[in-house]
């Protein structure tokens, strides 16, 4: 820009030939016919050659802005710059909040979503390589690397060398040289000169355009010009100290790179080169480092000394003494992770860290950037070997402890999980070592981490079957059951939610899972792992019934074969008056009724409750062989954990927040309990209240179940969704009444608006008519709205809501359930409803075995109570209770008579609810938010029309790919669960069925402290879809229910 009005400038840069006031009246007229704001932006003030116009500039354009009332300026400038940009007249409108100033920190905790569209829109394909760069977190690294990406590896120093290269050709186009020869070279030559012999990292400008490059090249009337061009390439920066402008290069690594590849170039031989850095560079006296400041530059000479000379030099920081040698060290060590593969070798990178004693985490952070690198010599395959050649206490100690604690935000490997996790489409080329690498973090005791990784890893496996075979076998000797357990449980979910057919490649997991799991003399004893690998096998076989001739049921169906848990010797497991982790451990799984009263939560209310499930478990024994399980088989020694569990969730006291990092005995705890119930149930019946003992069937039935793989919470708001129109509700609370008796009597008696039938069927935009199989509304009114508690209402809160629940009746049975409850009230929930499935997965429904007994009850008999029949009893009852001196407990009986009365009942009809409530409260999944419902069709209707989810969870299609059915409340279109009408009429047609709804609702006005003070009418309805498609049936007010 020019010294010109900022004004006046801008209609020219836009080559209009009108001013700027009729650009904005044009601009204003557009807006206001579109009620939309039309926004200006002005980016990057500061870059502008003349900044000194702004500080008048900004108030021009506030001005001429302000007169507009549908336009909008943004102005965007680095920090720093103020005293050039801003006037003191234009600060003090930003202090009075004339302007408002917002601090943008750029990608901040979205850094892998902000890399991904950078890449997306230079049209760089989408690698994982790419997103463990920490230089990635840098927007000026980033947009260098967008700059000169040309397709090849990424390569730190190549691309350093492309953005001069590139730089070179756009600065001397920029001054009119047709850009034959490289010139920039000598400019950054003197560049260095001056940072070396001056020991300044920035040149002003002034000094800068003096050098000798100006009149060597006979640059002298655009020097202004090209090193504007220098700036917007990225490899120069400009930015105020003071009065003055300072310029420097771009990006810290890459100063530091072409600073060493000076001095490399300086010196001929090594020892030449050894003698400069000890005595020039770290200037070594007396044995210490005197010259600090150059821990970077030392770590880049070192990698281009090691790709030169096949040899490292970081010994000569190992001979020296003093404290500071020690970031020297990490310099080094983080180097590996920009080192080209041929500067590596491993062996020198093993002794350097024995050597040097590095920590671990440090370690593992260069290993994790390295993960995904192909034919990386430290890529994943390097830490895969490292890990998995430890004991299972050994592993946990170093890494398990390390990644717990990368569930940050601002952690670059969980923003890649969080963004897998949620990604609608991910391809999958060259995720092989990603996958192996995720696998690894399934040992966390992290519970959200573990189950936000499994849902990534499902989100990806699911393009490409392939790799879940591969896993398995890659993991299949792992000594970590959180491991191979979990993983069982990713391909399940990756199998289910499976994009496209991949049949060939599901077959072959399916007979890879049947062989390694359940043709074995003895299944692995692990109940969460059994029931995962089960459920691949038997969802093969559903969708393939014809080609499943391979599998012997009898194999894969429990119970299965593992001997039942030995008697063992009792022993204590920690001394009075210490507590370490082992003494935790111990308390967290002592069960209840053991000697004593004292007992651990995870012991009674976990542990003792499932296995209480099965007939004839010795609780106290089963403590005992656990304690020795953990202690002796899983090798959990207070040498490695007792200071790490002591301060695990300290301040956590809440026996309810599961969610969160536990304690890595907790994670043990677990390991054995599953152990444990896989050999309970394998020889012990199941007991269910009011039941016959029967065989274990499977994980569902004694509530274990702690992660849902067929359920992502990020995967259930798609794109597609059908638009509704919302139903006009004018309702009238009466507000200028609500004080007085006489209006409150009148309003609660009034018919609602709410109360109609009618609305059961809706049309979307498309035109396409859907019709509800649930039905839930209410509205309140302002002071309703306002009261903070739902026990404390304010006086004249007022709140009305409706009931409809679809369900269906044989037609040859409609007329009589019609005529016996066509005026009843229903309020009370006396009448069959659908039910609360919390033990099920999401798409279990409707195949899994778990389904079975589901099916047997989905029918349910109504029947009417025609008279009441006395029964007389005689027997023993308590009377009192009494505490004799010892402190002993006894109840006192007495033998007395008593009456009661037996319904003698007829039955009616036989109803099936038309929904199921999917309830998910799997309080340990660290996937999911709060418990939430999910209201599908019942399992006749999912056969029937052979409904599935597709990619989206909660959304049934079709074969012909039809959206069919969903919960449009938990999507919040509209007011409850409904199916398309075409299709709904063709399942009665093909069943014989009548679909009925008993809708009821109430009127509420609170007229006291208390939520039971209240005045109330209640309403129902017994309504039908008639074969014109229609819905017949009213709402009527009837007498209130006490």
């Amino acid at each position: 820009m020019t010294n010109d009005s900022v004004l006046e400038q801008i209609p020219k840069i836009l080559n209009l030939d009108y001013g700027f006031e009729k650009l904005m009246s044009a601009l204003e007229r557009i807006a206001e016919k579109q009620k939309r704001f039309v926004v200006l932006f002005v980016d990057a003030i500061n870059e502008a050659s003349e900044k000194n116009i702004w500080k008048s500039g900004l108030i021009q354009l506030q001005d001429a802005v302000n007169k507009f009332q549908y336009i909008k300026v943004i102005v965007s400038m680095r920090n720093g710059y103020e005293k050039l940009i801003i006037s003191d007249a234009f600060q003090n409108r930003i202090a009075n909040g004339q302007v408002i100033s917002i601090e943008h920190k750029g990608f901040e905790n979205e850094s892998v979503r902000a890399t991904k569209d950078f890449l997306n829109y230079s049209g760089i394909s989408f690698s994982p390589s790419y997103f463990f760069r920490t230089e990635m977190n840098n927007p000026l690294f980033l947009t260098l690397f967008c700059k000169v990406y040309d397709g090849t590896d990424f390569d730190l120093f190549y691309l350093f060398e492309s953005l001069i290269k590139k730089a070179d050709e756009e600065s001397q186009k920029a001054i009119g040289l047709d850009g034959d020869n490289e010139i920039l070279g000598s400019l950054i030559d003197e560049l260095m000169e001056y940072f070396i012999s001056s020991g300044n990292r920035t040149i002003e400008k002034r000094i800068l355009l003096n050098l000798d490059f100006w009149n060597t090249y006979g640059i002298t009337i655009s020097k202004i010009q090209y090193l504007n061009s220098l700036v917007r390439s990225g490899l120069l920066t400009v930015f105020p100290v003071g009065e003055e402008e300072h310029y420097d290069i771009t990006y810290d690594l890459m100063r530091d790179f072409l600073h060493a590849k000076k001095i490399i170039k300086a010196y001929a031989s090594q020892e030449e080169l050894r003698a400069y850095l000890k005595r020039d560079l770290l200037n070594v006296k007396d044995n210490k480092i005197t010259n600090y400041g150059y821990e970077n530059l030392f770590a880049i000479i070192c990698e281009m000394y090691a790709e030169k000379y096949h040899s490292e030099c970081i010994d000569i920081i190992e001979e020296t003494q003093g404290w500071g040698k020690t970031e020297f060290f990490r310099r080094y060590l983080s180097s590996y992770s920009w080192r080209k593969r041929e500067a590596i070798n491993i062996d020198d990178f093993l002794s350097f860290v024995s050597r040097c004693q590095m920590d671990a985490e440090e370690v593992y952070r260069v290993l994790i950037e390295n993960s995904t690198k192909i034919n990386h010599p430290l890529n994943v395959n390097f830490l895969h070997n490292h890990l998995v050649s430890k004991t299972l206490a050994a592993r946990d100690y170093c890494w398990t402890t390390f990644i717990n604690h990368l569930s940050f935000e601002y952690e670059r490997v969980f923003q890649i999980i969080e963004l897998f996790e949620s990604e609608e489409e991910v391809a999958p080329e060259n995720y092989e070592l990603l996958l192996i690498l995720l696998t690894w973090f399934l040992t966390t005791s992290n519970r959200p981490l573990r189950d936000r990784v499994s849902q990534a890893m499902i989100n990806i496996l699911k393009e490409d079957v392939v790799y879940c075979t591969k896993l398995l076998q890659k993991f299949e000797g792992v000594n970590d059951p959180y491991i191979i357990e979990r993983l069982y449980g990713i391909v399940f979910g990756a199998c289910i939610k499976r994009n496209n057919e991949q049949k060939q490649e599901f077959l072959v997991l399916a007979k890879y899972v049947y062989k390694v799991i359940f043709d074995k003399d003895e299944v692995y004893p692990h109940i969460l792992l059994r029931d995962y690998a089960r459920l691949i096998i038997e969802r093969w076989c559903y969708e393939y019934p014809e080609e499943s001739d391979w599998v012997d049921l009898a194999k894969i169906n429990p119970p299965y074969n593992s001997p039942d848990i030995q008697v063992v010797e009792k022993q204590s497991y920690y001394e009075e008056g210490t507590w370490g982790g082992f003494h935790t451990i111990a308390r967290s799984m002592y069960p209840d009724n053991i000697q004593g009263g004292m007992y651990g939560d995870f012991g009674r209310y976990i542990y003792q409750s499932a296995a209480s499930c099965f007939q004839g478990v010795d609780i106290e024994n089963l403590y005992h062989a656990s304690m020795q399980y953990i202690r002796d088989c899983l090798g959990y020694t207070d040498d490695y954990f007792d200071e790490y569990d002591k301060h695990c969730n300290r301040n956590c006291y809440s026996r309810n927040d599961n969610k969160k990092i536990e304690r890595i005995g907790k994670k043990y705890q677990w390991i054995t309990m599953h152990y444990m119930l896989a050999r309970i149930a394998d020889n012990h019946p199941l007991v269910e209240y009011g039941e016959e003992p029967h065989n274990y069937k499977g994980a569902w039935e004694i509530c274990v179940r702690d992660f849902d793989p067929t359920l992502n919470e990020k995967m259930i708001n798609p794109p597609f969704l059908p638009h509704f129109e919302p139903c006009a509700y004018e309702e009238s609370f009466g507000e200028d009444l609500e004080h007085l008796e006489e209006a409150i009597e009148k309003w609660i008696n009034e018919k609602s608006c709410f109360f109609q039938t009618s609305n059961l069927i809706i049309t979307d935009t498309d035109g396409k008519k859907w019709v509800f199989l649930y039905q839930h509304k209410e509205a309140k009114n302002r002071l309703y709205q306002l009261s903070s508690s739902s026990f404390e209402e304010k006086v004249g809160a007022k709140k009305i809501w409706k009931l409809a629940l679809g369900s269906f009746v044989k037609k040859d049975e409609f007329e009589a359930l019609r005529t016996n409850i066509q005026n009843a009230n229903f309020m009370g929930r006396s009448f069959p409803e659908n039910g609360d499935e919390c033990r099920l997965y999401n798409r279990e429904l409707p195949w899994s075995p778990s389904c079975e007994e589901l099916k047997e009850r989905q029918w349910r008999r109504y029947e009417i109570v025609k008279e009441q029949t006395p029964i007389k009893h005689k027997g023993n009852v308590p009377v009192d209770f009494k505490w004799d001196d010892d402190g002993n407990f006894t109840i006192v009986y007495e033998e007395k008579e008593w009456e009661s009365k037996e319904d003698i009942t007829e039955y009616v009809a036989s109803v099936m609810p038309g929904t199921i409530n999917l309830l998910f409260e799997l309080e340990y999944d660290g996937s999911k938010g709060d418990t939430f419902v999910f209201t599908v069709p019942c399992l006749q209707i999912l056969e029937s029309l052979n409904l599935k989810q597709n990619k989206y969870d909660g959304f049934y299609f079709n074969d012909e790919k039809e959206l069919v059915a969903f919960d449009g409340a938990k999507m919040g279109v509209c007011d409850g669960t409904v199916v398309r009408l075409n299709y709904m009429k063709k399942f009665l047609e093909d069943n014989q069925l009548v679909l009925f709804w008993t809708c009821m609702g109430e009127k509420q006005c609170f007229n006291g402290a208390n939520s039971w003070e209240q005045k109330w009418s209640e309403w129902s309805s017994f309504a039908y879809l008639d074969e014109n498609d229609e819905i017949v049936g009213n709402y009527q007010q009837m007498e209130n229910k006490q």
